[in-house]
């Protein structure tokens, strides 16, 4: 019986993409690398749960003669929900809210005033799919990334779970660039 065969997927050069294997890294402004998965040479939280990009589109309507039409006029990036272990030590994800808003004083730095890092709060993240050894298969670069919500999480006497820190990435757009075509 001809045409059997598996197809794609019987092709050793199929790579399937994992949720188990990537990374993601935010950049400071001056190149220091700040949150990742698995590399300890990098200083901040260490990732748990992240997202891809999303975006969605708002539609404009377009009237003509006896229809309306839609258009893809203006794309929303979808914030990203990121969770982190909490290790003692590490008090990275306060720092850069620190860096726009100081609670000690109730205020809130405008962006360019001199008073903060350049461009903080905003960084650029480095999201990367990974194939079964490691290397780089699928890139986003998120830009403009900022923590739109950040919650420290609860504790709980009757648990012994790991303590987490939750919070919502803001981003102005996201760019894909794929290893491995």
């Amino acid at each position: 019986m001809a045409g059997m065969s598996l197809g794609r997927l019987s092709n050793e050069d199929v790579i399937f993409k994992r949720k188990f294997r990537w990374t993601f890294v935010l950049g400071d402004y001056g190149g220091n690398l700040v949150v990742s998965l698995s590399n300890s040479q990098y200083k901040g939280h260490v990732c748990k749960i992240s997202a891809r990009p999303s975006i969605t589109w708002n539609p404009q309507e377009v009237n003509h003669i006896i229809e309306t039409v839609y258009l893809p006029a203006r794309a929303s990036w979808d914030p990203i929900n990121i969770t982190v272990f909490d290790i003692a030590g590490d008090d990275y994800m306060y720092q850069w809210m620190r860096s726009f808003y100081d609670p000690e004083q109730g205020i809130v730095h405008p962006i360019g005033d001199g008073s903060t890092t350049a461009g903080a709060p905003k960084k650029t993240g480095l999201l990367n799919l990974l194939d079964g050894h490691g290397s780089t298969i699928e890139s986003w670069e998120i830009q403009g990334c900022w923590p739109e919500n950040i919650n420290w999480g609860e504790l709980d006497y009757t648990s012994s779970d790991l303590v987490d820190i939750t919070f919502t990435l803001r981003y102005d757009r996201a760019i894909i660039y794929n290893s491995k075509n």
